[in-house]
């Protein structure tokens, strides 16, 4: 039996996977892109930079470090806004 924590997780993940794989296929990109993209949405530069390093894929090593530099700055940001939100609602 799962406990609520994994189905949120595998729920979470599945979505994003869902997510990338709709815009890859919109968007015209390759799989190598959406996979360093995806890395770097979930797991910041430093295992985008590592996943794109060791497949070979170089010229997606300073994107993906830029890309998750830049996502965990955005993300840090609305973190502390959404929570001076919930302070102001509660």
């Amino acid at each position: 039996m799962c406990t609520p924590l994994a189905l949120y997780t595998l729920t979470v993940y599945t979505v994003h996977l869902g997510c990338v794989l709709a815009a890859m296929r919109i968007g015209g990109w390759p799989l190598q892109n959406a996979l360093v993209a995806s890395s770097a949405n979930v797991g910041g530069p430093a295992t985008a930079s590592s996943l794109a390093a060791s497949r070979g894929w170089h010229s997606l090593v300073s994107p993906a470090i830029v890309v998750g530099t830049l996502g965990n700055c955005m993300a840090t940001f609305l973190g502390i806004a959404l929570y001076r939100l919930m302070l102001a609602i509660a």
